[in-house]
C-alpha cells in the first residue's frame, strides 16, 4: 500500500465513520472518524516531506496541517471533555452535533480543494527540488551569518525584547521594533538550515561551521518556546524534513524516528513548562512586566516544582477543551445566512495589512476602522468580540460562505507559485534549503490568515533584495582587486 493510498483511504474511512457517529448522535464514533482524518491529515504533511517531487506545494501543505490540528483537536476535546466544558469553551454557549459535523465536512470539501489546486502548484516547486540533488560544498561565510544572528537573538532574549509571548510584554509597547521584528522575521529558519548542514555531513562544510550548527540548533528550539509549544512541534517538523533532504537514506528515516521516540518526554517536558510559565504569570502579576526568557524559565521551574498538581490539572483541560477548535467553525456555521457572507471583506483586510505601512501609510487607519479577525466579522454573524481559533478555512467561509473553497484554495495556488518562482531565483544551495523551510515552516500554522503567508512571501522577497544587492557589491570589489582591471 502506497502511502497516497493510505491517505485516501484514511480520509474515506473518517468520513464514513464521522457520518455513522452523527446520524446514530454516538459522540466517542464521531471522535473515532475525527482520530482516522486527523492520520490522514498527518499522512499528507509526511508525503510533503518524503515525497517533494509528488506532494510538495503551499497547498498541500495547509491540508495536511488543517485536517491534522481541527481533526486531532475535536477528537481530543470530543472523547476528553464532557458537553458541559465543551458548551463553557463554546462561542455559542452549545454542543451541537450537526453544526461539528457540518463542519467536518466543510473541513473535509476544503481540504480536496487545496489537493486539486496543489496538483497545478507542484508543477512550480519541482525545479526547486532538483537543486538540492546537487552535491555543492555549503559555503564558509555562511559560518560568519550564522553567528552574527545568534548573537543578536541572544542580546534579544537576554533584553528581554524577544521573551515568553515572544514579543515585549511591557505596557508601553504596542509592537515590536524595526530591529527586533527583522531578527525576528529572518530567524525562524536557522534551525532548519543548521539541520540541513548537519546532514550534509562534515566533507561539505567548515569544521567550525559544522559544530557552530550543532550547537545552535537547540538555542533555536528555546527560541521557538518563546513563542509558543505548537511553534516548537512546527519546528521540529521542518527541522527533520530538512536534515532528510539532506540525508537521503532510509537509515536517516529510522534515525528520525528513534530521535523522535526518544524525544517525546522532551516535547512533553517543554508543554508543561510552556504551562507553568504561562501560570506564573497568572497568579504572579507579572503580566505586564518585562522579564527575560531566563526569568520566566526560573519562574516556570518553580512552579513546576510548588504547584504540581494545578499544573496537571490545567493541562488535562488544556488538551480537552482548549483544542475544541472546530467548536468555533460549528459556531460560524450556525450563525450564517445565505444572505451574510462578507464577499472577500476579511481577506482585503488580512491582505491589507501585510502591505508594508511605508508602502501605504494609510493602512493602519483603515485596519483600526473596520476591524479585523474577530472585531471584523463576529458583529456581522451576531457573535461576541472574542479571540478565538480562526484560519485560512474560516475566512474562506465568512467570506464566501459554501462557495470558500472554490476561491481561498486558488488564491493560495497563486501564492504559492510566486514563492516557488521566487526560489528558484536564489544563487545558493542553503539560500534554496533556507526558502523551502521558510514556506514550510510558515503553512503549517493553521490558527492563522492570508496574512502570515503573505508575510512569508514579503519576507523572502527582502531577502532576496538584499542578496542581490550584498552579490553586486561583492563582485564589484572582486573585479576591483583583479590585476589590470578597470572600472
Amino acid at each position: 500500500m502506497t502511502a497516497s493510498f493510505f491517505w485516501l483511504v484514511m480520509a474515506a474511512v473518517a468520513l464514513v465513520i464521522l457520518s455513522f457517529g452523527y446520524v446514530a448522535e454516538l459522540d466517542f464514533l464521531m471522535a473515532v472518524g475525527f482520530a482516522f482524518g486527523a492520520v490522514a491529515g498527518g499522512t499528507t504533511l509526511w508525503l510533503v516531506i518524503s515525497q517533494q517531487n509528488n506532494h510538495w506545494s503551499c497547498c498541500d501543505i495547509l491540508a495536511g496541517s488543517t485536517t491534522a490540528w481541527y481533526y486531532m483537536g475535536a477528537a481530543s476535546s470530543i472523547w476528553f471533555a464532557d458537553h458541559e466544558q465543551l458548551k463553557f469553551w463554546n462561542i455559542t454557549r452549545d454542543f451541537d452535533l450537526t453544526f461539528i459535523y457540518a463542519a467536518a465536512v466543510y473541513l473535509a470539501i476544503f481540504a480536496i480543494a487545496l489537493h486539486i489546486c496543489g496538483t497545478w502548484e507542484r508543477r512550480f516547486w519541482r525545479p526547486v527540488f532538483v537543486r538540492l540533488t546537487e552535491p555543492r560544498p555549503i559555503p564558509g561565510y555562511l559560518f560568519y551569518l550564522l553567528v552574527a544572528l545568534a548573537i543578536a537573538q541572544v542580546g534579544l532574549l537576554a533584553s528581554g525584547r524577544w521573551s515568553f509571548g515572544g514579543f515585549d510584554t511591557s505596557a508601553s509597547v504596542r509592537e515590536l521594533d524595526i530591529f527586533t521584528a527583522s531578527i525576528v522575521a529572518i530567524a525562524w529558519p536557522v534551525a532548519a538550515v543548521c539541520a540541513y548542514i548537519l546532514g550534509r555531513g562534515r566533507n561539505l562544510s567548515s569544521p567550525l561551521l559544522y559544530t557552530f550548527s550543532m550547537g545552535l540548533l537547540p538555542f533555536e528550539f528555546l527560541w521557538s518556546l518563546a513563542y509558543g509549544r505548537r511553534v516548537v512541534i512546527y519546528q521540529v517538523l521542518t527541522v527533520v524534513a530538512c536534515y532528510l533532504w539532506a540525508k537521503r537514506s532510509k537509515a536517516a528515516v529510522r534515525m528520525v524516528i528513534i530521535l523522535g521516540l526518544i524525544g517525546v518526554p522532551v516535547i512533553s517536558y517543554a508543554s508543561q513548562l510552556f504551562l507553568a510559565i504561562r501560570m506564573a504569570q497568572w497568579t504572579g502579576g507579572m503580566t505586564g512586566a518585562r522579564l527575560n526568557m531566563m526569568e520566566h524559565l526560573s519562574r516556570g521551574s518553580a512552579v513546576m516544582g510548588q504547584r504540581t498538581e494545578a499544573l496537571k490539572r490545567m493541562q488535562a483541560e488544556n488538551l480537552s477543551t482548549r483544542t475544541f477548535m472546530i467548536g468555533y467553525f460549528a459556531s460560524l456555521i450556525a450563525n450564517t445566512k445565505p444572505s451574510s457572507p462578507m464577499v472577500g471583506a476579511d481577506l482585503a483586510i488580512n491582505t491589507l495589512e501585510a502591505v508594508p505601512r511605508v508602502l501605504f501609510p494609510l493602512k493602519t487607519e483603515i485596519i483600526e476602522k473596520a476591524g479585523k479577525h474577530e472585531s471584523l466579522y463576529h458583529p456581522h454573524f451576531n457573535l461576541q468580540v472574542r479571540d478565538e481559533a480562526n484560519s485560512y478555512a474560516t475566512s474562506s467561509w465568512v467570506d464566501f460562505w459554501i462557495f470558500g473553497p472554490l476561491i481561498y484554495p486558488a488564491v493560495l495556488a497563486l501564492l504559492g507559485a510566486a514563492l516557488a518562482k521566487l526560489t528558484s531565483t536564489v544563487p545558493e544551495q542553503w539560500m534554496v534549503v533556507y526558502y523551502l523551510s521558510y514556506v514550510l515552516f510558515s503553512f503549517m500554522f493553521v490558527e492563522e490568515t492570508v496574512t502570515v503567508y503573505l508575510l512569508t512571501l514579503r519576507t523572502l522577497l527582502a531577502v532576496s533584495i538584499i542578496a542581490f544587492a550584498v552579490g553586486i557589491v561583492l563582485g564589484r570589489r572582486q573585479a576591483v582587486s583583479v590585476p589590470g582591471s578597470r572600472l
